[in-house]
């Protein structure tokens, strides 16, 4: 409440306020008498969090008016402090995130004469940069691209092209109904810190029923990136692609298309799980 509101509270009694929650006090057996709660503010005036004391601990029964000034003063100090530290830590990442695309960049230029070495790489540093479960890289076959696609390339150079697939079609996401036999035909995956990465080369069955790659063909035939916090809620809006048992321990999936030098798609990057939990 303190939060939405922007302004302080103070509670005399508590148990006489219908704002206050008692449960906690039933189960701890602490009795809360007098509630001082006020927002904690940034530079910019904006809150950042709420500081709360409980109970005074001399004779009086209630914060009183110098209680409040005191409090509000050092709340200000807190609010410097905070966003200080805050903006410190940011700065830690991002020399961090700094790091870790230096590094990948020098392994690009090092990599460059082997294929498996190069993506095995690229992943490892994906997977540390955003801090995910798994990844995948699905590579597509360019030997089998048509040459009136490589002519719309040339026109559009500036445009990311759409690889069609077969596998998806019915609706606005079968991009005009086109169907091509382009597909995946090196899989990359990449597990847990310490496992090494797994190299295979899919099948149309595979492909087909995988929930996992037909994710990654709707992004490589639509071109876009899609960022799935709920993995099962995403499926059920894109009816055309099925559902396996792969996906039961997959909340959350970033999807990105990989281009080339003349925006064509070549292949699909896929970041699975966020290793804190979130989306």
């Amino acid at each position: 409440m303190v939060a939405q509101t922007k302004e302080m509270i103070n509670i005399k009694e508590a148990y006489k306020d219908a704002r206050f929650n008692c449960e906690i006090d039933l189960k701890t057996g602490y009795k809360t008498n007098t509630i001082l709660s006020m927002p904690i503010s940034n530079y910019e005036g904006d809150i950042i969090g709420v500081a709360q004391i409980i109970n005074k601990t001399n004779d009086s029964k209630e914060f009183d008016e110098y209680d409040v000034e005191i409090f509000r003063r050092y709340l200000t100090f807190c609010g410097i402090g905070i966003q200080n530290a805050q903006l410190f830590e940011m700065s830690v990442q991002e020399y961090r995130r700094n790091q870790i695309l230096l590094n990948l960049a020098r392994s690009i230029f090092e990599e460059q004469n082997n294929l498996e070495c190069l993506v095995t790489k690229i992943m490892t540093e994906a997977r540390e940069l955003l801090k995910c479960e798994r990844c995948s890289v699905f590579l597509i076959d360019l030997d089998c691209c048509e040459a009136s696609h490589l002519e719309k390339i040339i026109e559009k150079p500036n445009q990311i092209q759409r690889r069609y697939s077969e596998y998806l079609k019915g609706n606005e996401s079968s991009i005009d109904d086109k169907n091509s036999d382009t597909r995946f035909t090196v899989l990359f995956e990449l597990g847990a810190a310490n496992q090494s990465a797994n190299i295979s080369r899919p099948s149309v069955d595979d492909l087909s029923n995988s929930t996992l790659a037909q994710i990654a063909q709707f992004v490589a035939s639509t071109g876009q990136t899609v960022n799935i916090a709920d993995v099962r809620e995403w499926v059920r809006e894109h009816d055309q692609i099925r559902t396996e048992n792969e996906i039961d321990c997959i909340k959350a999936i970033l999807c990105m298309p990989i281009v080339n030098a003349q925006k064509t798609v070549i292949g699909v990057a896929q970041l699975i799980n966020k290793g804190n939990g979130t989306p």
